[in-house]
């Protein structure tokens, strides 16, 4: 009997010991974060994405002419706590986006802007394994600054631009194979707004165009290029264009190798801003046929 007794104390004592220990550990770790490993490798057996050779004539990687654009998958009102929202599919692009509003100015605004932007990139959202959360900051302050001064000159102020209501627009990149640039977020932005009811002059289409090399065998301008065709490319145009209003929102053209205003001849430039307006206008009636099938809004 004393032997059990014994064996008691000592089996609570070891239970005691274990609970005090896991309880120590819930201090030490955030449970809320991801604690896995910073860089993933894939199995052995599985051999990893290769990428046929582009021969001069041949078409891309991935089977596209220069001037094709990656088929587009358009699904409106996937967040139904949101007064509008859009899933798109572009390649591997793969990006969510919902609008919370139009809503009333706070007492206090920190700006007179109608739009308040969050860009998120998910932790594995890049290739190469997970990235460092200060470069994803940095990155996603980059691509939400751009999203504003694109979206922000086709909402219809119909009021003073002090008490304008508040549109808050919340963008979460799942997967990314694009350069940076805002094209595609432009996109599911604008209809999102759209289906938020917010008054807009037109939808906004982001079209992004790459500049070969000078070393390239052709130099046909690249549409809606991956991110594994951007290490040939030179100079990257993006272009936020209203098709309705024949209106430039935004624009840049920088170089990849510097991250730099790029540099191009200026006849070439007019060419390649024409170029990128007939792709605008092909992506936006895409648009509209998605809002028109999705029996969310009356057009």
């Amino acid at each position: 009997m004393h032997n059990e007794t014994t064996i008691l104390n000592i089996l609570g004592g070891i239970a005691n010991n274990t609970q005090s220990a896991s309880s120590s550990s819930n201090l030490q770790f955030d449970r809320r974060r991801f604690t896995g490993p910073d860089n993933s490798y894939p199995f052995k057996d599985f051999p990893g994405e290769t990428y046929p050779i582009k021969t001069q004539g041949s078409t891309r990687p991935d089977g596209r002419s220069n001037s094709e654009i990656r088929s587009m998958d358009i699904k409106l009102g996937p967040v139904f706590q949101a007064n509008g929202s859009c899933y798109l599919e572009v390649g591997k692009t793969k990006i969510i986006c919902a609008a919370y509003g139009p809503k009333p100015r706070s007492s206090l605004p920190s700006s007179s802007s109608p739009l308040s932007i969050s860009v998120r990139f998910t932790p594995f959202s890049l290739p190469g394994g997970r990235w460092n959360p200060l470069n994803l900051g940095t990155l996603e302050s980059t691509i939400s600054q751009a999203l504003h001064q694109s979206l922000t000159p086709a909402i219809l102020a119909t009021t003073k631009t002090d008490s304008l209501p508040i549109v808050d627009l919340h963008l979460t990149i799942i997967e990314w194979d694009s350069p940076i640039s805002v094209g595609h977020c432009v996109l599911a932005s604008s209809l999102s707004l759209a289906l938020a009811s917010v008054p807009i002059i037109g939808l906004v289409i982001g079209v992004t165009a790459g500049l070969p090399s000078p070393s390239s065998s052709s130099q046909e301008p690249l549409v809606d290029p991956t991110l594994h065709e951007t290490s040939s490319l030179s100079s990257i145009l993006d272009l936020s264009y209203i098709p309705a209003m024949k209106s430039v929102t935004n624009m840049s053209l920088r170089s990849i190798s510097d991250i730099k205003t790029g540099s191009i001849d200026l006849d070439k430039f007019d060419d390649l801003l024409d170029y990128c307006k007939s792709k605008a206008e092909i992506m936006h009636e895409l648009a509209i046929n998605a809002i028109k099938e999705s029996n969310l809004y009356n057009l």
